[in-house]
């Protein structure tokens, strides 16, 4: 892409960083990696885990924003519609665009409305936990579109510790 590279790189980041935690908060519940001596070690796992849970809800929103003014797949693609000549392409991203607001809507309203964005006297949010890969997968599948490619998720621990991350979600 030329002069829109740097929208959709905003877009790219947070749909790596979406991806990473899914992948860092299933490994915690799988291998924690944290010996459970002492209450400080029990403490530490248990308001991480709470953390990447919580980065996970407000990253999948942020990509659904409706504002004009803040990034999100919406967003980019008004702003690509210009650059991408493929009526096709743009319809398929519309398309993609929707079911993506149509799959995290659950998530969007009962855990980031009533516990995250806002705390609701005597209430909790219902949802504690779901599965991700439905919504990474259009995530991924709109960016390709806006880019035109496929787009590769690496993560990287070290030079030898490397996941590609569509292939760890299927997707």
């Amino acid at each position: 892409m030329s002069g829109s590279d740097t929208d959709i790189e905003v877009i790219k980041d947070e749909i790596l960083w979406l991806l990473i935690a899914c992948y860092v908060i299933k490994s915690m519940d799988t291998d924690p990696g944290v010996k459970f001596e002492t209450r400080w070690g029990i403490g530490n796992w248990l308001f991480s885990r709470t953390t990447v849970f919580e980065s996970i809800i407000m990253r999948a929103c942020r990509l659904d924003d409706d504002s004009p003014s803040n990034w999100s797949f919406r967003t980019a693609q008004k702003r690509l519609n210009s650059e991408i000549k493929d009526q096709k392409r743009i319809s398929n991203i519309i398309r993609l665009t929707k079911q993506y607001r149509q799959e995290i809507n659950q998530i969007k309203v009962y855990i980031r409305n009533n516990g995250l964005a806002h705390i609701p006297i005597n209430e909790k949010p219902e949802i504690t936990e779901f599965n991700p890969v439905p919504f990474l997968k259009i995530a991924c599948e709109i960016l390709d579109d806006l880019i035109g490619e496929k787009v590769n998720f690496t993560y990287s621990c070290g030079s030898y510790e490397k996941i590609d991350l569509r292939e760890h979600y299927g997707i």
